[in-house]
């Protein structure tokens, strides 16, 4: 059962990639829906930062990170994650611990099925759609998202704007 489902979430992702996300925004506290996913400290905004976003959709993008996070780091290590308003933007970074991504392959981390050369003779699983997907669902909600490493250790940041006014929905 475990490897069917398996096929099931890479068939999933693959259909994911291959149409443009559908964007429902409508208000969402981003804070809030952190904190409903990341067990961990959320570092940061204690107060709420309004997007208009599809919960769902960020939802996929916050485990995508999450997920590549814990997957690359040594046993024990930290995924420390940020959340704050600047300006106009609500920013996210994720900070981890891991294997990092070779300085010359920061900007390739986010093509379909890319994997970094540091991988080379292991098996982390998944196609290499995770950040592909990701960065397709941010810019669909008008934001950005990009990557910085020094070949230990990820920071993967995300903007998206803000929307004043607005309650959370979610």
């Amino acid at each position: 059962m475990r490897e069917v489902d398996r096929l099931a979430a890479l068939v999933d992702e693959l259909l994911e990639v291959a149409q443009p996300p559908e964007v429902r925004p409508r208000p969402t506290d981003l804070v809030a829906l952190l904190e409903s996913i990341w067990s961990g400290t959320l570092e940061g905004s204690a107060a709420e930062i309004p997007v208009a976003g599809d919960a769902d959709k960020l939802r996929t993008v916050f485990l995508h990170l999450l997920g590549n996070a814990h997957r690359f780091s040594p046993a024990g290590g930290h995924v420390r994650v940020r959340v704050q308003r600047r300006g106009s933007c609500a920013e996210v970074t994720m900070t981890d611990e891991g294997i990092g991504i070779p300085p010359e392959e920061v900007e390739r981390v986010f093509e379909g099925f890319f994997r970094g050369s540091n991988l080379a003779g292991s098996d982390p699983g998944g196609l290499g759609l995770g950040l592909h997907i990701a960065r397709e669902i941010v810019r669909a909600h008008g934001g950005r998202i990009w990557a910085e490493s020094g070949g230990t250790g990820t920071v993967m940041h995300m903007e998206l704007p803000v929307a004043d006014g607005t309650r959370s929905a979610d």
